[in-house]
């Protein structure tokens, strides 16, 4: 639930994992149904919606659009897939777009407790990604195509830790494709809120977008009250 798919002069940036197979690699098909393999925030390393066989669900995450805040033009929505933890956690995402062509991510997860997050975003398959700034609390990624180069800038209140992993693609049925795919782990009592800017391809972010991802993450961890 809450996965975003970002399109940029016509090519993928980030992108959804696909379907693989359905029958004769169950671990290939766990894997490619999973929260893991989205662009979406895992908790404590679960699903949000519990698999159970092919094509079953053992419990499901139900989710929901929420009214845009103060009106603004923006996509936000929450699920509760992660309320059967025994410290419950209820993530709620809002994306919008910047003046100069940016995507804009805040997520915002409510609950109690110590918690691992995290924060996954899956790229092309035909992506060239590397992190050029990798401190505890803002993560800067750069993703090189044939339209060009996109920034990712990830920034949160909470110091976590980014790393490069290995995913995979489908572009179709029954084929596979190695990926890169950005974790940012955060271990930390909650609630935690986080603010990614994306700058695309023929977008120019610069520097006022990456102070604007800083200041979000600060603003609503300033702001933040417990439940």
């Amino acid at each position: 639930a809450l996965s975003v798919v970002i399109f940029s002069a016509g090519r993928d940036l980030l992108v959804d994992a696909g379907t693989y197979v359905y029958n004769g690699a169950p671990e290939s098909r766990g894997y490619f149904r999973s929260s893991h393999a989205h662009n979406t925030v895992v908790v404590d390393e679960c699903d949000q919606s519990e698999q159970a066989g092919t094509f079953q669900w053992r419990s499901r995450a139900v989710a929901r659009v929420l009214p845009s805040p103060n009106g603004e033009e923006s996509v936000c929505g929450e699920h509760s897939g992660y309320g059967r933890l025994g410290s419950p956690v209820s993530h709620r995402r809002r994306v919008s777009f910047g003046e100069d062509g940016s995507c804009v991510i805040v997520d915002e997860l409510s609950g109690t407790g110590v918690h691992t997050f995290d924060f996954l975003f899956h790229f092309s398959p035909y992506a060239d990604v590397h992190l050029t700034s990798d401190s505890p609390l803002r993560v800067e990624a750069t993703v090189t195509t044939q339209q060009g180069e996109a920034l990712l800038v990830f920034c949160t209140a909470a110091p976590g830790e980014a790393e490069l992993i290995e995913g995979w693609v489908s572009p179709r049925y029954g084929k596979r494709e190695p990926a890169k795919t950005l974790r940012v782990r955060v271990k930390t009592l909650a609630p935690l809120f986080a603010s990614t800017v994306i700058g695309t391809f023929a977008g120019e972010m610069g520097q006022k977008g990456v102070d604007r991802c800083a200041e979000s993450a600060e603003l609503l961890s300033s702001t933040a009250t417990a439940p």
